[in-house]
């Protein structure tokens, strides 16, 4: 270990943070400290729930820079199999799903129509999405909305023509030197809380 970093630091940081699985530390190209916890290693796949909205983001962006996209298109564009659309549904686009502020009544609270919980005992997602009414107009007010990042995903799918884990490995992964990701599929084509990456 090195930069200060003992065996004690490390022991203090899982005792105090008894939910973290594991500890690395790196400078410039090398590791300087690396530790596991509750059973995990580093080959030990982890389940990184929330921050796969991040990846889809980044998705998203790699999409766009590679002309598949703009950020302005309405999402309806990529949907013409969901119909009849509300009007409104016009008015949303990729930005507003990637910021968070379609103006659905979806957000991380149990009492919202597009809650997540919701979303995941449903048949078929992209649906649910459509289905989830609108509170206001869009760009005006940001909601942690999970069906939002899926229905990203599926965007990013249907303008790559490929499923989104396999985007994902060429487009992000792959370059990164990220060398195994599995992601969890559920209902629709795509992911749920879903990759982990090692």
């Amino acid at each position: 270990m090195g930069l200060g970093i003992d065996a004690f630091t490390i022991r203090d940081i899982r005792d105090k943070h008894p939910l973290i699985d594991g500890v690395s530390v790196g400078v410039g190209d090398a590791f300087v400290a690396e530790a596991y916890f509750n059973g995990y290693t580093a080959a030990t796949p982890h389940d990184l729930r929330s921050a796969t909205k991040s990846i889809t983001s980044l998705l998203v962006g790699i999409a766009v820079d590679r002309g598949l996209l703009r950020l302005e298109q309405p999402i309806t564009t990529f949907f013409p199999d969901q119909t009849p659309h509300a009007s409104w549904h016009e008015a949303i686009t990729v930005q507003h799903l990637l910021t968070m502020s379609s103006g659905l009544d979806c957000d991380d609270n149990a009492n919202t129509a597009g809650n997540e919980e919701r979303m995941y005992v449903s048949s078929d997602w992209i649906k649910f999405f459509f289905a989830i009414p609108r509170t206001r107009p869009p760009g005006q007010v940001h909601a942690y909305c999970t069906a939002g990042v899926v229905l990203l995903g599926e965007i990013v799918s249907r303008v790559a023509r490929q499923p989104l884990p396999e985007f994902a490995r060429t487009h992000l992964f792959q370059p990164l030197e990220i060398l195994e990701a599995h992601w969890e599929m559920r209902r629709a084509a795509s992911p749920t809380r879903a990759v982990t990456c090692d």
